[in-house]
């Protein structure tokens, strides 16, 4: 049975900040043995991204 995680990251002052957390968290859970599903972005309140994985 597949277990799924939706990971929030936020930077309220730089996109570049937040594009380097993504890139850390993204490494640090396909080392884990996690699929990425999907990254999406937002910036209405700050700098959003929200990362959908699954085991």
């Amino acid at each position: 049975m597949k277990t799924y995680e939706i990971i929030t990251c936020v930077n309220w002052w730089s996109a570049k900040r937040l594009a380097d957390e993504v890139q850390t968290t993204l490494n640090e859970k396909t080392k884990q043995g996690y699929e990425v599903i999907n990254v999406s972005f937002d910036s209405f309140f700050g700098y959003t991204a929200y990362i959908s994985v699954c085991k």
